[in-house]
């Protein structure tokens, strides 16, 4: 692995989008971006660098990779005072993206959030994308149509509480909130690391996050299970699932209807929890170049 992450260095990606400017790192060989490359898509709170251990491996059987700070997260520009951030407006934000690389088709990856705005996608732009590979993830979030009243209710109290709530907490060094980091997300400190180097700063000798501190704010409005259910049914390209045996899927109930609603979907399950892409990459893209292959 080390030998791999050192042979393919990555380079910095910008592009200005009708939100402000979107920043991401790129693997490989642009010159040869129409065979098959990858987009790929991270998490919650995540950003690019979440794709830097596995992304030399894919090198194998593509010749590019981009991966995105989706907007808020790493160096990219956070949204304008007074947005939301909303998962619809990921998707518009990533129909730019493709438009601007000028890809003829590719395949799409996500993991977690990132796996959420790759459903959508597969469903809005079917002649851009050949495959689709989810990492722990299925589909957007949701809510049952009974808490819609309350979940806005809560949304709005958050978003008028914003500037007492959600002011950016400093830490003293970067090794303590390197640890915070792994220990909320249940991965190793190196994961955890790669995470905290794009979404946080320096600032006079205190550590603070770069990311936008309103991605914490609650959604106002979730699809409900059954939109979710529709909208896979009609994700109509080949979709590989890998899902960690200590991820956030295992512990959903909604899981199982998800994966059977779409018509064409390999399920591998692998050792690991929801980071599983970072903390055993060469395992991951295995099973990823398996599936393309």
């Amino acid at each position: 692995m080390n030998s791999k992450n050192t042979r393919f260095n990555h380079r910095e990606f910008q592009c200005q989008l009708s939100y402000g400017e979107l920043a991401g790192m790129i693997w490989g060989n642009p010159s040869n971006c129409n065979n098959n490359p990858v987009l790929a898509l991270h998490g919650w709170l995540d950003n690019a660098n979440s794709f830097a251990p596995m992304a030399p491996f894919l090198l194998d059987v593509t010749p590019e990779i981009v991966a995105v700070d989706l907007p808020g997260h790493g160096h990219s520009q956070h949204r304008a005072p007074g947005s939301r951030y909303h998962l619809v407006d990921y998707v518009f934000d990533i129909c730019e993206v493709i438009e601007q690389l000028k890809w003829e088709q590719m395949t799409l990856i996500g993991h977690s959030l990132g796996a959420g705005i790759a459903c959508l996608l597969a469903v809005a732009r079917p002649d851009r994308i050949r495959q689709l590979i989810l990492i722990d993830g299925i589909g957007p979030l949701s809510s049952p149509s009974y808490q819609v009243a309350q979940q806005l209710k809560q949304s709005l109290s958050m978003h008028l509480r914003l500037h007492s709530r959600l002011s950016q907490q400093s830490y003293p060094d970067w090794d303590t909130l390197i640890k915070r980091r792994a220990n909320a997300g249940d991965l190793s400190n190196r994961s955890a690391e790669l995470i905290v180097q794009r979404n946080a700063e320096d600032n006079h000798n205190k550590i603070t996050w770069k990311a936008d501190p309103r991605l914490k704010l609650l959604s106002p409005f979730y699809m409900d299970e059954q939109q979710v259910l529709e909208c896979l049914l009609q994700i109509q390209i080949p979709v590989c699932l890998i899902k960690a045996q200590h991820g956030l899927l295992a512990k959903r109930p909604n899981t199982a209807a998800r994966i059977a609603a779409i018509p064409d979907i390999t399920v591998i399950e692998l050792p690991g929890g929801h980071h599983l892409h970072m903390d055993s990459p060469e395992s991951v893209a295995d099973r990823i170049i398996r599936f393309l292959n």
